[in-house]
């Protein structure tokens, strides 16, 4: 399955490879970009946190979904998702750091995917599945902690489900 992105996450990517800003494409895109078949409609972004990409990225977000100036600072912060267009219906989420990765580390390990005529970054699949792992734990103690109602427990779990299919899938496809 080719790499497939919507004409809102094309633009927004066009812009940001243009612009120099640093990111990886991660989750179930990033997925497609090993040849697997893994549908998804949302498209995650993991950018670096120096100014340089901040500015960037705050500058597409401008342009894109007119973002408020807090935007900003909120990129440069750890641990900030920002979904675009909205919280109930990301198309395009954002992720500033991914606890226990170092950006560098993983951009340094990562190879390119052109996706029509633009050169996109994507984590090794070694990384790609660290990142899953730290996915599920990340899920699996907010359960614990209560903060979701049954509907949101179950759509987690859902989710670990998957991020546990994608990891015996990323292993076979290494193996």
């Amino acid at each position: 399955m080719p790499l497939e992105l919507s004409p809102m996450q094309g633009y927004f990517v066009v812009e940001l490879a243009k612009s120099g800003a640093l990111f990886l494409v991660i989750g179930g895109k990033a997925m497609q970009t090993f040849e697997l078949d893994r549908p998804t409609d949302d498209l995650d972004l993991w950018i670096s946190r120096d100014d340089h990409t901040t500015d960037r990225v705050y500058a597409a977000l401008q342009k894109f979904c007119g973002a408020p100036a807090e935007f900003r600072e909120r990129l440069r912060a750890p641990n900030v998702r920002v979904p675009i267009p909205t919280e109930a219906n990301p198309e395009i989420d954002i992720l500033t750091s991914i606890d226990g990765m170092e950006f560098e580390n993983v951009n340094r390990a990562a190879r390119d995917v052109v996706w029509k005529t633009i050169v996109l970054r994507v984590p090794s699949s070694d990384d790609l599945i660290r990142c899953k792992q730290i996915a599920i734990a990340s899920t699996e103690a907010r359960i614990a902690s209560g903060e979701w109602n049954p509907a949101g427990v179950e759509e987690a779990r859902r989710g670990i489900t998957r991020d546990e299919r994608d990891i015996e899938l990323l292993r076979q496809r290494r193996d």
